[in-house]
């Protein structure tokens, strides 16, 4: 069973309390009480089933983007954004977003429990993430990685960019980057 590391999920907890705090008790409000219970012992360090996270981010989703086309690639935008903050954001504005996402996959293994991850075709205005060997990951959780590649790519400074996932291929999940 794929299990993902909460760091995330409590990097984004702590910086809705700090800057939203009604929006937080939103979320909590409409959110089961299993998963409210997951959601407040949830630590950085806490390794949580793909399905059980989703559920929890399908929360935070119905009350931060109603409506939205693509509420998970927001949303993991809005984690990777919310976990890269302060000094973070000066190393990542420092090396090219080839670097970055060159360096992108050797961190999987920290926050993903099955499956490797290599860089492929890493050229100066694209690269492709591949992910094989994980157990099944949900559809949500992909999408939140869409946009956590999004975010470290717009950190960089990268520009126009494009990140889209594929599945097509069930040996290996696959995100194409484009930026300029």
């Amino acid at each position: 069973m794929h299990k993902v590391k909460a760091s995330d999920l409590v990097s984004l907890r702590k910086s809705l309390a700090d800057s939203d705090p009604e929006v937080l008790e939103r979320i909590r409000a409409r959110m089961p009480a299993d998963l409210l219970a997951v959601l407040d012992a949830a630590t950085a360090s806490t390794w949580l089933p793909d399905r059980q996270i989703c559920a929890i981010y399908e929360s935070f989703c119905r009350v931060l983007y109603p409506g939205a086309l693509s509420p998970f690639v927001q949303l993991g935008r809005r984690m990777a954004l919310a976990s890269y903050r302060g000094v973070y954001r000066v190393f990542l504005a420092i090396p090219s977003t080839s670097f970055v996402m060159g360096k992108t996959a050797s961190v999987w293994s920290s926050y993903h429990s099955t499956g490797s991850a290599s860089m492929e075709e890493v050229q100066d205005r694209s690269a492709v993430l591949v992910v094989r060997g994980a157990d099944p990951i949900c559809r949500e959780m992909i999408d939140v990685i869409t946009g956590h590649v999004h975010a470290l790519a717009e950190l960089t400074g990268a520009k126009d960019l494009l990140v889209a996932s594929n599945v097509d291929d069930p040996a290996a999940l696959r995100w194409s980057i484009r930026w300029k």
